[in-house]
């Protein structure tokens, strides 16, 4: 039986008419907050709080900066802003000596106890030598 794999994983279904979940719930929360205001606000400053809000609500539901929700984008640009941008390299122990020649005598006791460990019934000499030829070779 045959299944059939999901090609477009990136993109967000369309739930509601052309719009996706997420932009359906932020144009949601700007209307439930203009609704508020036009219950407790008088006209003036209902209409600067809803230039405000869909100022704010509709880069959030809409624009794609690079691919990228607008919401990435801002966190990035804010990150950006408060991290430092110069980075200095202090450097506070020495750095290890490595002793080559105690790996390489490591690894050649180990070949040789694999080695030692297959019987000569298992193999002839001759192949034993070309094998321990091709190991210390390469």
């Amino acid at each position: 039986m045959q299944y059939s794999i999901p090609q477009f994983i990136e993109i967000e279904d369309k739930v509601i008419g052309s719009l996706t979940v997420k932009q359906f719930l932020y144009l949601v929360a700007g209307g439930v907050f203009l609704l508020i205001v036009w219950q407790f606000a008088d006209l003036e400053l209902f209409i600067l709080l809803a230039i405000l809000t869909s100022a704010v609500v509709v880069p959030f539901a809409f624009i794609k900066v690079n691919g990228r929700p607008f919401q990435v984008y801002l966190l990035a640009m804010f990150r950006f802003t408060t991290r430092p941008k110069l980075l200095f390299w202090v450097k506070t122990k020495e750095t290890p000596h490595i002793n080559f020649s105690d790996i390489n005598k490591r690894i050649s006791k180990t070949k040789e106890s694999q080695l030692s460990q297959i019987s000569e019934k298992e193999f002839p000499r001759s192949k034993i030598r070309e094998l321990s030829h091709v190991l210390n070779t390469q």
